[in-house]
């Protein structure tokens, strides 16, 4: 399924209902989850915590904990064999 599709049975933000038990990693601003749904197999998604419209609002700290955990989820796709992996930022 994608988003778009997703998306269009809800009329909340899907990211924001902690309440979901995906949570792979979590820090004090944001975590590490796996996709609802995937693009691809062991899709994995770095979201803030806070509810932001673009990325020009997030702040240093939220950047700095967003960076470790794709760092982190890069390490997890290389321990499940990948060898190669593309990181796509959705503003």
């Amino acid at each position: 399924m994608l988003y778009k599709d997703f998306i269009r049975h809800t009329d909340s933000c899907p990211f924001c209902d902690k309440s979901n038990n995906r949570m792979l990693l979590s820090t004090q601003h944001a975590y590490l989850t796996y996709n609802i749904a995937p693009y691809h197999t062991h899709h994995l998604l770095v979201i803030p915590h806070r509810h932001v419209e673009s990325l020009s609002d997030l702040q240093d700290e939220e950047w700095i904990d967003i960076v470790y955990l794709q760092k982190k989820s890069l390490s997890i796709l290389k321990k499940l064999g990948y060898t190669s992996m593309s990181c796509l930022v959705r503003e």
